[in-house]
């Protein structure tokens, strides 16, 4: 299954030369929590709020590329497990997609999880079944440096927050940039602290919020948790619903800590990736190929037929028939008939050359072209 279908094009694009201050505004007008960033139109990285809460800058004076995360460029056809891993391993929220080698949008972790629902083996998941964060947690009295500093040092976006050891909050960093750089001031309960944000004593070198108590910026009322015997299913669609990344994890009994879309696309990306396709090779034991030829021609056979597996759902039969002309000469010409039987459809090629690594692409050139017409 490919991520075609979740590619959205309403990313927020910047040249390399924006200043912080421009990045912040921007994100807070459009609503968006990451930015691709370019130069050339090149593609460059991108930029997440979650990074850009530092104390101790000036943000009209400072540029975004210390805050610039470099990425890899997703394809339209990358298969969700692929898409997943890479988004697991690089810790962000969003990643660009191209086609034809133009960024043409985005996908979200959100939206990557929950299209990986539709494949059998997450979708009966249990939520005890994926790794659970157990960060250090903070009290509501805690100043907001001490939380924001586990949040780094552990890598998680959620921190709960306890009062008199029960459960008082949870702090994530969609909290604190609401309050820090006026998020949202339509749901920023912290007037005053508005009005201040547009004095001099609001700049970000000068603004005390660091040392405010954690209270004053966690979500305390109607928290969204999820049990751990629930299915994984449950837990994405009460995120979708919310628009949230992450959800407590309790019951009646205790917390046992917080389910985040970033270990789900974990969870998804270790899962064994399951071959839909069979391998024939037709007219070997002719021919007279080396150690090295033989391997190549296994090599590139099973890589091709994982790529178009990204392509096709159902399982089809990938048939290489070979002929060596001139076999007992110095140098042989191969001939590659290749034919792929999916289910209603036959796609075929042939292609003839010297070398065998390219006859055999050219032949898995021409189906996946006529693949894409199909």
């Amino acid at each position: 299954m490919e991520i075609s279908s979740i590619v959205k094009n309403d990313f927020l694009e910047l040249n390399d030369e924006t200043k912080l201050s421009e990045v912040i505004g921007q994100m807070r007008q459009y609503e968006k929590r990451s930015a691709l960033v370019f130069k050339n139109k090149r593609y460059l990285g991108l930029v997440e709020k979650k990074k850009i809460i530092h104390t101790n800058v000036d943000p009209s004076e400072v540029g975004i590329a210390d805050f610039l995360q470099r990425t890899p460029i997703l394809d339209e056809s990358t298969n969700v497990l692929e898409a997943a891993h890479i988004m697991f391993e690089q810790d962000v929220n969003h990643l660009p997609v191209s086609k034809d080698k133009e960024v043409i949008g985005v996908v979200s972790s959100l939206d990557l999880a929950n299209l990986a629902l539709q494949l059998p083996r997450v979708a009966s998941l249990r939520v005890d079944e994926v790794k659970i964060l157990k960060s250090n947690h903070v009290t509501k009295d805690n100043p907001l440096s001490q939380a924001m500093h586990i949040m780094r040092e552990d890598h998680v976006d959620h921190v709960p927050v306890f009062d008199q050891g029960e459960l008082y909050g949870i702090l994530s960093y969609r909290d604190i940039i609401r309050k820090a750089i006026n998020w949202s001031p339509h749901r920023d309960k912290a007037g005053h602290f508005n009005a201040e944000l547009h004095s001099k004593a609001a700049s970000v070198e000068t603004t005390p919020f660091p040392m405010l108590p954690v209270g004053e910026f966690s979500t305390n009322d109607n928290l969204i948790s999820i049990a751990p015997t629930d299915s994984l299913k449950s837990a994405v669609d009460k995120m979708v619903k919310k628009r949230v990344k992450s959800l407590l994890i309790q019951d009646s009994e205790k917390l046992y800590g917080v389910l985040s879309v970033r270990n789900i696309l974990g969870k998804v990306s270790s899962l064994e990736k399951i071959a839909n396709y069979v391998l024939n090779y037709v007219g070997l034991n002719d021919c007279n190929l080396s150690e090295h030829q033989e391997n190549v021609l296994y090599a590139i056979t099973e890589r091709e037929a994982e790529k178009l597996q990204r392509k096709i759902d159902e399982t089809f039969r990938v048939t290489v028939h070979l002929k060596q002309i001139n076999k007992e000469g110095k140098q042989s010409q191969f001939d590659i008939k290749l034919k792929i039987d999916l289910p209603g459809k036959i796609l075929a090629s042939e292609k003839s050359d010297w070398d065998l690594e390219t006859a055999l692409h050219k032949v898995f050139n021409i189906v996946e072209s006529e693949l894409q017409r199909v």
